[in-house]
């Protein structure tokens, strides 16, 4: 890959002079899901940017090689790019497109890539599964235990642009009664859907929300927000985890994220302290920020926290977040990505829940810069709570977006 400069800011310096704010980035190396320069750079950039959005490929060396695999025939783990392991970058593996015909989609993995899959997953059609993942598609963890990718996008079987002067060897195939496309595949097909979905989130915030300067924090809250969860045997392979290694928190549904304008299903509520709250930026160490929602029926709460960090290896500045609901009278305890996957456990205790004589203890997520919650709610005040623990760096801003069906829930700030 030539032609970058050392320092990627002056490859990212004139697009957003330019105007541009949603920068895709389908390239990168392979360095076994290290943070290295490029990481550190985009996410230094994105830091001083604070409405830049990166949107950056995973990277396509995932394999059944031996190694790192918890399954046999499973896709080994970690085999990120560079810079796909920045913190403040959206960074996009690839899902199987729905194509059952074209390029490569009647072959299996084996039959593409024999020296790479082998059974399960190498038995496996290389498109038209929708719930399994490109075999191909790079796996995380970062190498500081970050999960990574963030989210998947469609990346097998894409009809891609073509060159006139590229030749179809090039490619997975040729499409029907159009030289300007052909069949190709890659998390360098999934990157651009995503950034194209990241434009439209945008365009939502700055028109229908008249938010006129969206931080790329409240970009990536809001598309993380609307993901689905992938059900494939390779996409909740071990180490189990939702979020995890594989599908981070899942591929990208905009159905769920932006309502229709039509005839909308749901609400958007969304906090972005970097221009439009800045009140509640955290300006100290520590501190907290609540929300009651008075919930009228029951129904899925959706709530993704997300914050640009501060540059620099593994995670800088702490927050998490916890939702405070009742289960049939009894206190419960929701905790931003309590059900992700992780190598090590913080547990988090709410003393107030015991069952069955055992204190309830709750895992916490010190180490993601991106936390969800999906709870099941009954009817009732919930308090959301979120908490700065011990920032090494201030000020830290922060985007939250919640996501419910439409009257059914009433959310104020609480001091």
């Amino acid at each position: 890959l030539g032609g970058l400069p050392v320092a990627l800011g002056d490859l990212l310096q004139p697009a957003y002079d330019a105007g541009v704010r949603v920068h895709n980035d389908s390239w990168g190396a392979y360095i076994q899901s290290r943070y290295d320069s490029m990481a550190l750079d985009i996410d230094a950039f994105v830091h001083a940017h604070p409405d830049f959005t990166a949107v950056v490929a995973a990277g396509n060396d995932g394999s059944c090689l031996p190694g790192h695999a918890a399954q046999a025939g499973f896709v080994d783990f970690p085999s990120l790019g560079s810079p796909a392991t920045a913190k403040n970058a959206i960074t996009v593996g690839a899902s199987r497109s729905s194509r059952t015909k074209g390029g490569y989609a009647q072959l299996t993995w084996h039959d593409g890539w024999p020296d790479h899959f082998a059974a399960p997953i190498g038995d496996k059609m290389v498109s038209g599964d929708t719930e399994g993942l490109a075999a191909f598609s790079a796996r995380g963890p970062c190498d500081d235990f970050r999960i990574k990718p963030d989210v998947v996008a469609p990346g097998t079987d894409i009809a891609a642009t073509r060159s006139k002067d590229a030749p179809l060897s090039k490619f997975w195939g040729a499409y029907p009664r159009n030289r300007n496309y052909a069949f190709l595949g890659g998390t360098s097909m999934a990157c651009p859907i995503v950034a194209g979905c990241a434009t439209l989130v945008r365009q939502y915030f700055r028109t229908a929300r008249t938010h006129p300067e969206p931080s790329a924090a409240l970009i990536k809250a809001t598309i993380v927000n609307g993901t689905t969860v992938l059900t494939g045997a390779d996409a909740v392979a071990l180490p189990e985890g939702n979020p995890n290694f594989h599908q981070g928190f899942g591929r990208i549904d905009m159905a769920r994220t932006l309502p229709d304008p039509a005839a909308p299903a749901f609400e958007v509520f969304f906090v972005d302290t970097w221009q439009r709250d800045p009140h509640l930026r955290f300006l100290q160490r520590k501190g907290r920020r609540r929300w009651e929602f008075v919930v009228n029926q029951p129904c899925e709460l959706r709530i993704t926290l997300a914050w640009t960090d501060y540059p620099g290896r593994s995670l800088q500045n702490q927050l998490r977040i916890i939702l405070d609901t009742r289960r049939g009278g009894v206190p419960v305890n929701w905790i931003g990505n309590a059900d992700g996957v992780r190598l090590l456990d913080f547990p988090a205790h709410d003393p107030r829940l015991v069952l069955a004589g055992q204190t309830n203890v709750l895992l916490r997520d010190p180490q993601n810069n991106v936390h969800v919650i999906r709870a099941e709610v009954e009817p009732g005040s919930h308090t959301l709570a979120l908490f700065a623990d011990g920032l090494i760096w201030v000020p830290q801003d922060f985007a939250l977006v919640a996501t419910y069906p439409v009257g059914g829930v009433t959310v104020t700030e609480r001091p």
